[in-house]
């Protein structure tokens, strides 16, 4: 009797040396989020994220819209467009440091990294702003199109 329990003491032992380093590997090795989740969270920011958008009154005269762009991401000069109620504003004042690059879907063309900004006239009776703009990262994602509407009432005065 005691020389079976000796045995099925030595089996169990030895089943349990090899068994338990395989459930400790599978579970050190086990991703916390998917390999779906680990590339879109790791390689392409969000269009509000890689763009940071605002928009302010100054003295009563001016809107100012700006956009802080994330690293290794610009945006195209020649995308901005930019709606006062319905009708697109034709003199667009955009301030910045523009950057000739060889883009791989457009060409040769003009782009702001870092920091652009954008000046409009504030006219009495305007209601609201729409403005699209365009920008890609240097990965060779490119965003669609992003639109944004501002009500004119609702933007602080700096």
């Amino acid at each position: 009797m005691i020389i079976k329990i000796k045995k099925f003491i030595k089996i169990t032992l030895k089943k349990y040396f090899v068994i338990v380093p395989i459930f400790a590997f599978a579970s050190y090795s086990y991703p916390t989020e998917s390999f779906l989740e680990k590339i879109t969270n790791d390689k392409v920011l969000s269009g509000d994220e890689a763009f940071i958008f605002s928009a302010h009154i100054q003295d009563d005269e001016n809107i100012i819209l700006t956009w802080t762009i994330k690293e290794n991401c610009f945006l195209y000069k020649d995308k901005f467009k930019t709606y006062s109620d319905a009708d697109l504003v034709e003199n667009q004042k955009i301030e910045g440091d523009a950057i000739r690059i060889n883009d791989i879907y457009f060409g040769n063309v003009d782009v702001f990294y870092n920091k652009v900004k954008q000046t409009i006239d504030k006219t009495e009776n305007l209601g609201s702003v729409k403005v699209v703009y365009q920008g890609c990262n240097e990965k060779g994602f490119c965003y669609p199109p992003i639109s944004k509407e501002i009500q004119v009432d609702n933007l602080k005065n700096f």
